[in-house]
């Protein structure tokens, strides 16, 4: 299934492949690390996609995925709500603050906790 993230982040199902939505950036923050010094990226996309593969429940259209940690490991959240992606979002961005990282440039942080930490367990 295809589909398209409108203006007003509402989500269209489409049929013809020109009008869906592939990748298209919702968050972007950079974080730079006083301890290591590299630089992670969180980025949050919408996929266009259905990346639900159960074929039961809603369609998994959102992606979240930290790049540029020590190891070159990558993380990856997926979620079906535009609502919660961009919570896990900036969930993940500060946790990386709390743990040493300053936020650089993109998109800025809200000032408070959007997702409690007995919600989601990210790390």
């Amino acid at each position: 299934m295809l589909y398209r993230l409108n203006d007003d982040e509402t989500v269209t199902q489409v049929t013809d492949p020109s009008k869906c939505t592939v990748g298209k950036r919702i968050l972007l923050t950079h974080l730079k690390g006083s301890v290591t010094k590299n630089t992670i990226t969180v980025s949050t996309v919408f996929l266009g996609i259905d990346h639900n593969w159960s074929r039961s429940g809603d369609p998994i259209l959102f992606e979240t995925m930290v790049f540029g940690l020590d190891d070159d490991k990558e993380v990856c959240f997926r979620s079906s709500s535009i609502e919660e992606i961009k919570q896990i979002h900036y969930r993940a961005c500060s946790d990386y603050i709390n743990n040493s990282y300053k936020y650089i440039s993109g998109d800025t942080l809200p000032g408070q906790t959007l997702i409690k930490d007995s919600e989601i367990d990210l790390f």
